[in-house]
């Protein structure tokens, strides 16, 4: 019943019982911080649904951007969310993280429909500045 990616120990962080009485109340999100703060990626890629856009926090605008050109999703920054991966991540800890916000619908799709529609926008994430083939 916690929302997961609310229940990180982000400063904008609020205490509630959908996001966990403090942070860090679960298990799987322990897993992840402890994960972020020992290995300290150069970048994270989330994928949510159902707001059909790519989102960013902290310096992510030019992997997002670099995204943009393999898929069809739009750039929209919509803000970090109180306690979020993106505000503890991107804001507070300065790793470019991107949230692909799948459509309603695609998951309707195959696999393979789902590669065709976004993989290489995943292969660029992976591979920036450089290009992904």
């Amino acid at each position: 019943g916690i929302d997961l990616n609310r229940n990180f120990p982000a400063a904008n962080r609020i205490n509630s019982v959908s996001f966990g009485l403090e942070s860090l109340t679960e298990p799987e999100s322990r897993i992840l911080h402890d994960l972020i703060l020992s290995q300290r990626p150069s970048r994270i890629v989330s994928i949510h649904q159902p707001l059909y856009c790519l989102d960013y926090d902290g310096p992510g605008e030019d992997i997002a951007a670099t995204m943009a050109v393999y898929c069809p999703l739009p750039i929209k920054k919509l803000g970090s969310r109180s306690g979020s991966l993106g505000s503890f991540c991107g804001v507070e800890n300065n790793i470019p993280i991107i949230t692909m916000e799948l459509a309603e619908t695609d998951s309707n799709l195959s696999e393979e429909e789902l590669w065709n529609l976004y993989g290489f926008a995943l292969l660029s994430a992976i591979s920036y500045p450089d290009l992904p083939f």
